[in-house]
């Protein structure tokens, strides 16, 4: 509300607020995709149900790809503390982890 207009005006933005997490808005609207497939006859929703069940799975994923990415991170800065403190190389829990010297 603008304060410097008369009390009985308010001014309200003319486009959304930006929305995060913009794969899932149709999902929102429409319903979970099981839902989708109670409409369909038998034969069909055996035939479509891995497809769904395979799209909904790429949306979960993303957000624990993320956090695989965050532990991955913190991993790596735990190494790295380690070496700090120590002074000196220690053996690295990591696979085919090579210190370049950089």
């Amino acid at each position: 509300m603008n304060w410097t207009l008369s009390t009985w005006m308010a001014i309200y933005p003319t486009t959304p607020p930006p929305v995060h997490g913009k794969g899932l808005w149709l999902a929102r609207i429409i319903g979970p995709p099981t839902a989708l497939i109670s409409y369909l006859p038998s034969k069909e929703a055996t035939r479509l149900r891995p497809a769904f069940v395979a799209v909904k799975g790429k949306f979960l994923d993303r957000l624990s790809r993320c956090e695989r990415v965050n532990v991955w991170r913190n991993e790596l800065s735990k190494y790295h503390l380690k070496t700090q403190i120590l002074g000196k190389k220690v053996e690295s829990s990591f696979p085919n982890f090579q210190d370049t010297g950089r």
